[in-house]
């Protein structure tokens, strides 16, 4: 269940967010699940998987210690990824994203998610959306993982809102070629979880979950990407789910 913030860039229901928010390929939902607890089952049997591919059979005991290293040892994980790659290669096993789904939330209410079944709860003010693209390449790819080729990309995503009659309130995008080092910047989103009291890991149980909080600072350095791309770097405050959420000029334009 990915989660994150974003900004309406048209009227008819265009949503931007980052990459990393909005598209999950397989293999990275692969490895970001490898080490999770309730996952456990799963991975032990990956690790029975290669020795068997190897012609190999490993003893519950190498298994358990395998799992152990895993979390304890990076080594231990880079050559579990090479492995398990190497069985994509091969066609030994594959990986696929089924029953992808997108909610977008605008207005009032929080967002509802039922944690026993991960799945969003839709309220009057959840609406269904389409992926329609991104610039966001594959880090768990087999190249990247194996031959160490890294993909660059400007971690941005594209939604739209499904088949809604209604006009929503966009934003004006602005120019980021006229910051400079000491503008200020200003930042929405909502950082932390938002889904409300009802969340079992939130640590405040928010009456009021959907205000976006807002953050304020200067653009302390302006520089390039590989690409030649503008980066923006700011010393306003942003957390884990401000990702995909605007920054703000003075004018209101939005510049990140």
């Amino acid at each position: 269940l990915q989660k994150g913030s974003g900004f309406i860039v048209n009227e008819e229901g265009l949503v931007s967010t980052n990459g990393h928010v909005a598209k999950v390929y397989p293999e990275e939902g692969l490895v970001t699940n490898l080490l999770y607890e309730g996952n456990r089952a799963f991975s032990t049997d990956l690790i029975r998987g290669i020795y068997l591919s190897k012609g190999e059979s490993a003893s519950q005991s190498q298994i358990e210690n395998f799992y152990q290293e895993l979390n304890l040892n990076p080594h231990y994980l880079d050559r579990f990824l090479t492995e398990i790659f190497r069985m994509i290669k091969d066609k030994l096993i594959s990986v696929n994203v089924v029953d992808e789904k997108y909610y977008v939330n605008i207005g009032n209410e929080p967002v509802k998610v039922d944690y026993k079944n991960n799945t969003i709860i839709p309220s009057s003010t959840t609406y269904t959306a389409k992926f329609i693209d991104s610039n966001y390449p594959n880090k768990y790819s087999y190249e990247a993982i194996v031959n160490k080729n890294y993909q660059r990309g400007s971690d941005v995503a594209i939604l739209k809102i499904d088949n809604s009659s209604d006009l929503f309130p966009a934003l004006q995008l602005g120019d980021a070629k006229d910051l400079r080092e000491g503008s200020r910047i200003i930042i929405a989103g909502y950082p932390t979880l938002v889904e409300g009291s009802k969340d079992p890991r939130s640590a405040i149980s928010y009456k009021t979950s959907t205000k976006p909080t807002i953050t304020s600072g200067i653009v302390s350095s302006v520089k390039e990407d590989l690409t030649g791309k503008t980066i923006l770097q700011t010393d306003a405050s942003i957390d884990h789910g401000n990702s995909g959420g605007p920054g703000f000029n003075l004018q209101g334009e939005v510049i990140g």
